[in-house]
């Protein structure tokens, strides 16, 4: 009998550390923004053309601000399929914009723009060529920092 509750513990304490491992290796995000009740003052709304509407979709796009991360303005809004929208901008000038279907994140990846960003989490500034992806999950959108030379991110 105590051979099987060591066996046991042996095999629970082996599945516990599979899991924090495996938590450990999954990226961690920098930044989090949720939904705002309002545009902040001085804020541009994205500035989508008539290419944009045709590609993506909505005629009428009702923005939500979410922050702003750096110079970047974070926002959300859906499509006229129900789709989820990330658009991502400095000034109202669109840097990224993607939608996809309510069941799935919804991410833009921005490349090369130190220089409006803020510091990196551990100080400085982050990496000229890094990629910064923003995740639309629900309300809330979520940064994650890629580097060169990282292996994860």
């Amino acid at each position: 009998m105590p051979v099987i509750a060591i066996s046991a513990s042996v095999v629970a304490a082996l599945a516990l550390g599979a899991l924090l491992l495996e938590r450990l290796e999954q990226p961690q995000s920098v930044a989090r923004f949720e939904a705002l009740d309002q545009v902040p003052r001085g804020t541009a709304l994205p500035n989508l053309d008539a290419e944009d509407f045709r590609v993506f979709g909505p005629t009428a796009p009702v923005f939500v601000a979410h922050g702003e991360y750096g110079a970047l303005d974070l926002w959300s809004t859906t499509d006229d399929r129900g789709r989820q929208c990330l658009a991502v901008s400095v000034g109202g000038e669109l840097l990224g914009f993607h939608c996809t279907a309510p069941t799935i994140d919804t991410f833009v990846d921005v490349v090369g723009m130190n220089s409006v960003l803020p510091e990196a989490p551990e100080g400085g500034r982050i990496p000229f060529e890094s990629t910064i992806r923003f995740v639309l999950h629900d309300d809330v959108i979520e940064v994650f920092l890629g580097r060169l030379g990282d292996d994860a991110g």
